[in-house]
């Protein structure tokens, strides 16, 4: 007897032995079962299981099993889950929770899943063919929201407007709203045609009776004031809906140069919304950049908030694998500012050196403000490994001009290291 495709030799199983003890035996045929076979898999809920054949002329190559596997409270693990996901991801599959436990727990094992890069689960998830647990006619609308804000909230822009047109094609509540998030989410995507093919279906069923339809086309016509007159005269801006409206709003007082209120919106909206995070670090922003020109009421105080902010935003990021980056560099120049050095490189050194992630710390809008600080520090030899990490030649020629200031010999080093 041999072993199938390579003609190696293997024992005959001694006669009336019969199978082993878990029911497998391996034939010419390839692997036979004479009982039921159990897989179990480790944190596979909600995932396709792929078992890899391996061996010379294995004629059926990979074999897909698509099994579901549940877990045996459901709820619990959709529970735990759910904080490694966006906030609106979040608030979809809990109402998908309600109506389908079976599928809440299939959509948060796939969205929560850490092991794939969130483009590759936006790609297997909106492109063909569906997956089949998907796919079904019964499958409530509110799965493809998960979906759509999903691939927005990781700026898979064009996914996400595909997906949330599909969500009004599903027949998802206020059909125009959904269109016009698929208008604005090609906008972020710099399809313009896209934008507006999708907008004018919004118009035409919204029929002038969905604010937000309006101030999204205001809002890609950079039309500050079209935003503040179709949302109308909120008395709180932070209790508009949908938020996008409120957001749209905030950045149009921003837009006309009125900071003030612009801060006021945005921090009323990142209190309402804690766990977003872009409300704050836009916030932030904004503070830093009326102290940068000289507009800022009060300095100091503008300085110490809008750090505050920003590591806000970081924290609130950081489970859901956002964009903690933008914040970390907020965070930093913050304390740049403030002059204080030590915090700075703290933010944006990787740990165990410092705070940030590897991710946080690699990113060239930290590196910059990082490596400022450990050239104000004295600490030459680290600056210069951080100089060497931007990727912009530009950037990097104003760092070494400021090592060259505080330190000739490691800079002279360091330029010829970059050249």
């Amino acid at each position: 007897m041999t072993e199938p495709g390579n003609g190696d030799p293997i024992e005959e199983p001694t006669p009336g032995q019969g199978p082993p003890p878990d029911d497998l035996e391996v034939r010419d045929s390839g692997l036979v079962a004479t009982g039921p076979v159990r897989i179990t898999g480790h944190a596979v809920a909600g995932r396709d299981l792929t078992i890899n054949v391996t061996g010379h002329n294995a004629a059926a190559g990979d074999l897909h099993v698509h099994q579901y596997f549940a877990p045996p409270d459901a709820d619990a693990f959709v529970d735990e889950r759910l904080p490694a996901l966006p906030p609106a991801v979040r608030e979809a599959i809990g109402r998908v929770q309600v109506r389908d436990r079976t599928l809440a727990v299939q959509l948060a094992g796939v969205l929560a899943d850490a092991r794939a890069a969130p483009s590759d689960t936006v790609r297997d998830l909106t492109g063909l063919p569906v997956p089949a647990w998907l796919a079904a006619p019964e499958t409530p609308v509110d799965a493809w929201v998960a979906v759509g804000e999903f691939a927005s909230a990781h700026g898979n822009y064009r996914a996400a407007a595909a997906t949330f047109a599909k969500v009004a094609e599903l027949g998802g509540p206020v059909r125009a709203l959904w269109l016009a998030r698929a208008a604005l989410a090609m906008h972020q995507a710099g399809d313009r045609e896209a934008a507006d093919g999708y907008l004018t279906d919004a118009e035409r069923l919204a029929r002038g009776n969905v604010p937000f339809v309006g101030a999204v086309r205001a809002a890609i016509a950079g039309d500050a004031a079209g935003v503040l007159a179709a949302a109308g005269p909120p008395s709180d801006l932070a209790a508009v809906e949908p938020v996008e409206l409120a957001m749209l709003c905030a950045a149009a007082y921003e837009a006309q140069g009125d900071r003030g209120r612009a801060i006021a919106a945005f921090e009323a909206l990142a209190d309402r919304y804690p766990d977003v995070g872009g409300f704050a670090l836009q916030a932030a922003r904004l503070r830093l950049e009326r102290v940068a020109t000289n507009t800022s009421p009060g300095h100091a105080s503008d300085v110490r908030r809008a750090r505050e902010l920003a590591l806000r935003a970081r924290d609130a990021r950081r489970p859901w694998h956002g964009d903690s980056a933008e914040a970390v560099a907020v965070a930093c120049n913050a304390a740049l500012i403030a002059s204080d050095f030590d915090r700075a490189l703290a933010y944006g050194l990787a740990a165990p050196a410092g705070e940030a992630t590897p991710a946080e710390a690699m990113a060239p809008a930290v590196l910059q403000p990082t490596a400022t600080a450990a050239i104000v520090l004295g600490q030459g030899d680290l600056a210069v490994r951080l100089i060497n990490q931007v990727p912009d030649p530009a950037g990097q020629a104003i760092l070494l001009g400021q090592l060259a200031e505080r330190d000739p010999s490691t800079a002279a080093q360091a330029r010829v290291a970059v050249a």
